[in-house]
């Protein structure tokens, strides 16, 4: 009973030690501490926590994932070590553990925004862009005004709109569109009409919104093609425009959506 009672003053000193330390920002002496917390009594959790967040804040990513663990071991229905886990990830780019880790931590906070974000953002990595618009709208529906959200999902619906198979037109229906299209070319000969498309075509050179230079549709004249990164980064054929002086120069390399969404 003695040695309970002096083990709680002793926590309760160090605790006060590591506080004063961290407003000090003296975060390698403030580690140091909580170790010996750590040994005092190993089902600390506030400690491991702590030890996650100051090696995090470091960018010591190896050291603050493996107190992330060992925190949630002690208490596994505690949200935060899996955001700051979920933060490594996404920092070191490791879309595997986002996918195959995270889900845990969406289990015990099925609404959490930054979760359902990142698995969202991992799947569309990953191509699967079914999955990602699940995860991405939950997320969205989280936060409904949160740009990157919104921008994410959107840039995910215009490209499983673009994978959707086209329906053939028959014969005659294609005959009867090109007889339609011939009379509505004769009655509108004589307009001047310049579309918000023209005008951004004739204007930039490409279109704009959420893909920049990457556009869902193609131009309208024919072009060759050349290979690029989509949104999300995966190679894929476009058509852009080239001219003489250009094509001797080396292409730079496109960002994807998620350079501009993650930070």
């Amino acid at each position: 009973m003695q040695n309970t009672h002096l083990d709680s003053e002793v926590l309760k000193s160090l605790k006060h030690r590591v506080s004063r330390l961290v407003k000090e920002k003296k975060f390698n002496e403030a580690v140091e501490v909580l170790v010996e917390i750590t040994q005092i009594d190993p089902r600390d959790f506030r400690a491991y926590f702590q030890m996650a967040q100051l090696f995090f804040a470091q960018k010591k990513y190896e050291g603050a994932e493996k107190m992330c663990q060992q925190a949630i071991i002690v208490k596994n229905d505690d949200i935060r070590p899996w955001l700051i886990l979920g933060n490594i990830y996404a920092a070191n780019g490791q879309m595997d553990k986002i996918l195959t880790q995270l889900p845990a931590g969406i289990a015990i906070q099925p609404d959490n925004f930054q979760l359902n974000y990142l698995v969202g953002y991992a799947y569309a990595k990953k191509g699967d862009f079914q999955k990602a618009a699940q995860y991405l709208k939950k997320a969205q529906e989280k936060e409904p005004d949160n740009q990157k959200a919104i921008q994410a999902l959107q840039a995910v619906n215009a490209t499983l709109k673009k994978l959707q198979p086209q329906t053939p037109i028959s014969p005659a229906g294609a005959e009867n569109e090109a007889k339609t299209h011939s009379a509505n070319s004769k009655n509108e000969d004589s307009k001047v009409r310049t579309s918000s498309w023209q005008t951004t075509q004739n204007s930039s050179g490409n279109q704009g919104g959420i893909w920049g230079n990457i556009s869902s549709q193609q131009h309208i004249q024919n072009k060759p093609a050349s290979a690029h990164n989509d949104v999300w980064g995966r190679q894929e054929q476009t058509n852009t425009s080239q001219n003489s002086n250009q094509s001797s120069q080396p292409q730079q390399k496109k960002k994807s959506i998620w350079d501009n969404l993650k930070n």
